[in-house]
Order: C-alpha cells, then sequence, then structure tokens
C-alpha cells in the first residue's frame, strides 16, 4: 500500500498519512502515462492512416506537410498535436495559421479542454468533412445580438 496517497482507518477514521521523503505521488506518475498514451494514440492514428512510421513519413516530408496530413485524421488542440508530433509549438502557430488563410483548416467554435494543458482551447482539423461540424457552435446560450 502506497502512504502517500493511501487513507489509513484509526478506529473508524480516515486519516490522510503524509507522503515519505521520495515516495512519487501516482497522480504525477498518472498524468505522465495519461500524455504517453495520448501521444501514441495519435502516432498510431497517423501510421495506420499513411500505412507507414511517422519516421518514414518525417523523412519523406516536410514539417508543415506532416502538420497538415495528420489532422486530415485527427480533430484536436493544436498544443495536443504538436506534442505528440514533438512540433514546436511556434512553428504549430505559424503552420496553423498558413493552413486557416489558404482555407484548408477550420478551427471549432466552441471550446473544449486541451489534453495537455487543460486550459479552454479549439479543435482544429483539416478535413474539409469535419468544417461543418466545427463550425457550428452548440452552445444554447442566446446571444445578445
Amino acid at each position: 500500500m502506497n502512504t502517500a496517497t493511501s487513507n489509513t482507518l484509526n478506529n473508524g477514521k480516515s486519516k490522510r498519512t503524509k507522503p515519505q521523503a521520495g515516495a512519487i505521488p501516482i497522480v504525477s506518475i498518472s498524468k505522465r502515462n495519461k500524455k504517453h498514451h495520448l501521444q501514441q494514440s495519435i502516432i498510431n492514428i497517423i501510421e495506420n492512416a499513411t500505412g507507414q512510421s511517422l519516421s518514414v513519413t518525417r523523412n519523406e516530408m516536410s514539417e508543415r506537410d506532416l502538420f497538415f496530413l495528420g489532422l486530415q485524421y485527427i480533430i484536436t488542440t493544436k498544443k495536443t498535436y504538436c506534442f505528440a508530433l514533438d512540433i514546436p509549438i511556434e512553428a504549430g502557430c505559424r503552420y496553423k495559421r498558413f493552413f486557416e488563410r489558404s482555407g484548408k483548416l477550420v478551427q471549432s467554435i466552441d471550446k473544449v479542454r486541451c489534453p495537455v494543458t487543460k486550459h479552454w482551447a479549439s479543435l482544429i482539423t483539416t478535413n474539409p468533412r469535419n468544417f461543418d461540424c466545427l463550425r457550428k457552435s452548440y452552445n444554447r446560450q442566446l446571444t445578445l445580438f
């Protein structure tokens, strides 16, 4: 039993124990595993869609083309996508702006929680079949104007 996160029973009452020195909290481990699992699932989707490994795809095309290609198969936040493919976030911003201006990328109107940063963010995709879905707001709040 891990004393860092377990509750001990003492005469019918639960008592939170202090973590031992050098103990790694379970919360931080599970967060790392979630991010790693998310990264692997995005990589697996791209590899299954292209039929080749991500390293081969990276060697064959530029980082901007890889950014566009992967978003054909995935709807996610920019930060999550950049995290999964090890694309610098600054470069991801440039690629997003380039494809938005050319009309090949659409950002959602509604905000969702980013799985990486836990902040509110928009979803993005380059798949034209999903453009209408992301442009449509699912918020039932009435607008004033």
